[in-house]
């Protein structure tokens, strides 16, 4: 499976300002559904450490989540801020509905430390818990659990501030997928970084800008930990070519 890929960085305080340009609310539809949606058990893996997961964030009534380049900055840099961590991105890929992650749970230790750098006024009653209990496997699932929806409840309130809206944006629970195996991890990192093209946005992936294939091309990232996809891949060269052998499969179709 995919080993050893935590970089271990130090976790620094942000404001929670938001960049967001105004917009007008009649852009949204005036009714919504409730944000709580019926989902299978097989889209709600528990979390835990040293595997990967297949996360997607999806907008209610196909809502838009990002209006313009700002927003898709900010909502990278929330996902940053609050997954920092307890998890490894290894791909993602932001639509105008919904988005996708790739993400490895970091192990006990590096979650551990990490959460040693946040002042304790700024700790959470679920890393408390965790700090307390590192052994308890459920805690970490619900120690990632709630980062992830702070993400989400974090991005809201700063789309909704920024049109003067109200209300729910995500369907809730957000789906996850443990990834079982490298071919799997393979495939759903491929899949993710070509999903533009699977809903025919773009005629080539490479168009579309808000994908981690970018990141990893250009040997630079916030988001993205780029030494283990290197190593994944055994090389960039490979990671490209990979992407260019089998991104046919994967954005045929509805996801």
């Amino acid at each position: 499976m995919f080993h050893d890929i935590h970089i271990h960085r130090e976790y620094v305080n942000a404001d929670g300002g938001s960049p967001f340009k105004g917009g007008s609310p009649s852009a949204f539809k005036e009714q919504f559904k409730q944000s709580n949606m019926p989902v299978s058990e097989q889209y709600k893996a528990p979390f835990y450490p040293g595997n990967s997961y297949h996360i997607t964030f999806r907008s209610i009534d196909g809502l838009i989540l990002f209006h313009d380049l700002e927003n898709h900055d900010f909502f990278l840099q929330r996902f940053t801020y609050f997954l920092q961590p307890v998890l490894s991105c290894l791909a993602y890929c932001l639509l105008k509905n919904h988005a996708h992650f790739i993400v490895h749970i970091n192990d006990r230790k590096n979650i551990l430390d990490s959460l040693g750098f946040i002042v304790e006024e700024k700790k959470t009653m679920a890393m408390k818990k965790f700090i307390n209990d590192p052994e308890n496997e459920g805690l970490i699932d619900e120690l990632v659990e709630r980062q992830i929806n702070n993400f989400m409840i974090s991005y809201v309130n700063a789309l909704n501030k920024a049109l003067s809206r109200k209300g729910s944006l995500f369907q809730s629970p957000f789906r996850r997928v443990q990834i079982e195996g490298d071919a799997h991890l393979q495939q759903a990192i491929i899949y993710t970084n070509a999903n533009a093209q699977k809903h025919g946005i773009v005629r080539d992936f490479k168009e579309h800008r808000y994908t981690s294939y970018h990141d990893v091309v250009a040997d630079v990232s916030s988001v993205v930990d780029i030494a283990a996809i290197g190593r994944f891949f055994r090389g960039k060269e490979h990671f490209i070519k990979e992407h260019e052998i089998h991104v046919q499969r994967y954005y045929k179709g509805e996801d």
